[in-house]
């Protein structure tokens, strides 16, 4: 297994931050960004990094810019 690193942690921490503000589980998150849970369950572990496509449908979703995700 992978070790995260700094980038991985620092996004799993403002993506657990983005779903407890908006009261959303895994599940509810994948959905609305059309990725599986179980990436959802990488990213927040640090497993992964988010890809181009994700940060960009997070960003759409949450109006959010890429600064306040990375």
């Amino acid at each position: 297994m992978a070790k995260p690193n700094i980038l991985s942690r620092a996004f799993a921490a403002r993506l657990r931050k983005i779903m407890t503000t908006r009261n959303l589980n895994q599940a509810q998150l994948s959905e609305i960004i059309g990725i599986r849970q179980s990436q959802v369950s990488n990213l927040l572990g640090g497993i992964s990094e988010p890809s181009y496509r994700t940060l960009n449908q997070l960003k759409e979703k949450f109006g959010l810019s890429a600064e306040e995700l990375l």
